[in-house]
C-alpha cells in the first residue's frame, strides 16, 4: 500500500552544511546532511530525511525554503515526514581550510577470518534524495560471521573496535554487479566458507570535507 499524506503542511526555512556526516541506516553507514533550523542555532544537526527537488552538492552550504507534509501510515523504516522544495534562496561555494586537512593517511586497518552467511537483497531507508535507487546503499548484501581476528591496527577515529559481522554491497538497486574485483569472488562461495578479509579506512582529504572511506583489500577463500 503506497503512503500518503496529511493537509497538515507547514512552510520552513532550513539551513544546510556544506559538509556531510556519516549517520547510521540501520544496516550501515551513509553520509547524511547537517542542518540548522535557525540562523541562531548554535549546533548543525542530523538529516535523516530527504529533500525532494533538491540535488544537493557538498561543498556548497544552502538556505532554502522547504514544504514540510506529515505521512499518514508511513513504511515502518521510513520518515513520517515528506519534504519538498520551494524555492533555493542561496548557494554559497565554502572553502577549505587548511584545519580540515588531516595527515594521517589511515585510521584502522582490519585483517580477520570470518564464515560466509549468505546473500539477502538490502533497501536503504530513503534518507536522503538519492534513495534508493541512486545512493548507493541498496543492492545484493554478502553477509560474514567474523571468526577471528589476525590484526588489528588503529590510527584514528573510525573503525577502532573490532567488527563481529561484515556486510558487504555487491549489486546496486536494480541488481546489478558492483564493478568490484572482489564481487564474482564472493559470488563463488557457499554459505559455511571460511574466508579471510583485509579492510582498511582511510582519510579522503581531495574533498572540501574530510570523509572517511572504508576499501577493501582482499577477501580470500581459505
Amino acid at each position: 500500500m503506497s503512503c500518503k499524506t496529511i493537509n497538515n503542511t507547514n512552510k520552513k526555512t532550513i539551513y544546510i552544511s556544506a559538509e556531510t556526516k556519516p549517520c547510521s541506516t540501520g544496516l550501515m553507514e551513509t553520509q547524511c546532511m547537517l542542518v540548522k533550523w535557525t540562523k541562531d542555532q548554535k549546533e548543525w544537526e542530523y538529516f535523516y530525511s530527504s529533500i525532494q527537488g533538491f540535488k544537493y552538492e557538498i561543498g556548497n552550504e544552502y538556505e532554502l525554503i522547504i514544504k514540510e507534509e506529515k505521512i499518514k501510515n508511513p513504511p515502518a523504516d521510513g520518515s513520517s515526514i515528506k519534504y519538498t522544495l520551494i524555492k533555493e534562496i542561496s548557494k554559497r561555494k565554502m572553502v577549505t581550510t587548511s584545519s580540515q586537512k588531516l595527515k594521517k593517511p589511515f585510521t584502522s586497518t582490519h585483517i580477520f577470518t570470518a564464515f560466509f552467511d549468505g546473500i539477502n537483497f538490502h533497501q536503504c531507508l530513503g534518507r536522503t534524495a538519492l534513495c534508493p535507487d541512486k545512493c548507493g546503499q541498496s543492492g545484493n548484501i554478502a553477509n560474514f560471521r567474523v571468526k577471528e581476528y589476525k590484526n588489528l591496527i588503529v590510527n584514528g577515529q573510525a573503525g577502532t573496535e573490532k567488527l563481529k559481522t561484515y556486510q558487504i554491497l555487491i549489486s546496486d538497486f536494480n541488481k546489478k554487479d558492483i564493478n568490484e574485483p572482489f564481487t564474482k569472488d564472493i559470488k563463488t562461495l557457499k554459505k559455511g566458507d571460511l574466508v579471510t578479509i583485509h579492510v582498511e579506512y582511510v582519510y579522503n582529504t581531495t574533498l572540501s570535507s574530510v570523509k572517511t572511506v572504508e576499501n577493501i583489500i582482499s577477501i580470500s577463500k581459505n
